[in-house]
């Protein structure tokens, strides 16, 4: 071998230095062990922690798919929570006629009429309307649902008065066209797509009794008495002074003072009119 050549000297380590090499190479071993099971722990702890995320994600829009939409209205905080049916001869079309026409008497749609003050409406971004007559920073609104109740009414009058051979009804033809077009807009505006069942004793029935979810009316309603118009439809085919409509305040309204100043005292019952 060349002088310039590296020499290379391979010698034996002595038990001592061949047992404490030995030590390191175990305690380096168990170190990445432990390094390796901890990163494993961490990936799989990650992981689960991701999937559950995921479930609580998916929980609503699965619970969504069967109970309705969770998601609340921008004006009356309703949310699609409240049980409900398809019903076939319910209240509304008994066999008894005296509890079908009270139950079409005890919907008021003239609760519709609400009153909104301007900086809420500017908040929802609903577009400003005629003024509410006893406050002029509040507009004059009417719900929809209570429109449908208001044209469901109508439309069953007049089908009523029909049936019964009257020549003219109470409610003229545009009126009716009117209703059936808003409501025709509101059922195709919703489009539900609840499978409703056929069942072989009734196939003419399609979902009779079946459950449904539905908003809760009950709290529309408390809605539209918090921001009551004081509005009731009185002489409804009549021209009157429009003024005489918007009289009607709940008791402790801010408005009664300056209404009974004006108008004097008035019948305020269900026989309430123009005239007293």
């Amino acid at each position: 071998m060349s002088s310039k050549s590296k020499s290379y000297e391979y010698t034996l380590l002595s038990p001592e230095q061949g047992e404490e090499g030995s030590i390191k190479h175990r305690n380096k071993s168990r170190w990445l062990s432990r390094a390796l099971r901890g990163a494993l722990y961490l990936v799989i702890g990650s992981s689960l922690l991701l999937n559950v995320f995921q479930l609580m994600l998916w929980l609503p829009h699965k619970r969504a798919d069967v109970l309705g939409d969770q998601s609340v209205t921008a004006y009356a905080q309703l949310s699609w929570n409240t049980p409900g049916k398809f019903e076939h001869n319910g209240i509304y079309d008994n066999e008894n006629s005296t509890v079908t026409e009270e139950a079409w008497d005890s919907l008021r749609y003239d609760l519709g009429s609400i009153a909104l003050a301007d900086e809420y409406v500017n908040s929802v971004g609903l577009p400003k309307a005629q003024r509410f007559p006893w406050d002029y920073s509040k507009g004059l609104y009417f719900l929809n649902g209570y429109h449908g109740i208001h044209c469901l009414k109508i439309l069953r009058l007049t089908l009523k008065e029909l049936f019964e051979g009257k020549n003219t009804t109470t409610f003229h033809q545009g009126h009716s066209n009117h209703c059936l077009e808003a409501l025709l807009q509101d059922t195709l505006c919703f489009a539900d797509d609840t499978p409703r069942y056929t069942a072989e004793m009734h196939p003419g029935r399609p979902g009779d009794g079946q459950q449904r979810v539905c908003r809760d009316w009950k709290k529309l309603e408390a809605f539209a008495q918090t921001h009551t118009s004081c509005w009731r439809d009185i002489n409804p085919n009549e021209s009157i002074d429009t003024l005489l409509r918007y009289r009607y305040c709940p008791p402790g309204s801010p408005y009664l003072e300056r209404i009974h100043k004006i108008f004097g005292d008035f019948e305020t019952g269900p026989n309430a009119n123009k005239d007293n």
